[in-house]
């Protein structure tokens, strides 16, 4: 059965992250919902406040093993055909059993990456939780 306490916190900070804006209240639910044997939180707080690549690749490599990253940017186009509001682009993927690809937009690679692991750490939950037995 799913933790619905975990899901609901993971998609309260999927919102913050895609807003751009990290509460006390957001790094209180980075500690309930992300692995705890990790400092998780402190790596989600350096990605939203420093932009810190460094932090998404540990948050990562710490919540993600397996899946592999792909950072570009992508530019958005008005209706004109003029460029504008660049948009940061990633993805990231896993190879185990099948291919398993998250995607994300965001304002800097970090956020987008950010984005990323969050919804990817959702779906381990999902694929991951155990199953109710029918008695």
């Amino acid at each position: 059965m799913i933790n619905a306490k975990k899901m609901t916190g993971l998609e309260k900070l999927i919102d913050a992250v895609k807003l751009g804006q990290f509460s006390r209240a957001d790094f209180d639910l980075c500690v309930e919902t992300l692995p705890k044997d990790l400092f998780s939180a402190h790596n989600v707080v350096q990605v939203m406040l420093n932009n810190s690549m460094d932090a998404a690749k540990k948050l990562h490599e710490a919540v993600l093993p397996g899946w592999t990253v792909n950072n570009s940017h992508k530019v958005r186009q008005t209706d004109n055909g003029k460029p504008h509001n660049l948009q940061w682009e990633c993805m990231i993927v896993r190879y185990s059993p099948t291919i398993e690809r998250v995607s994300a937009q965001s304002y800097s690679p970090a956020s987008a990456w950010l984005l990323c692991i969050l919804k990817a750490y959702m779906l381990h939950l999902v694929q991951n939780a155990p199953k109710e037995e029918n008695g």
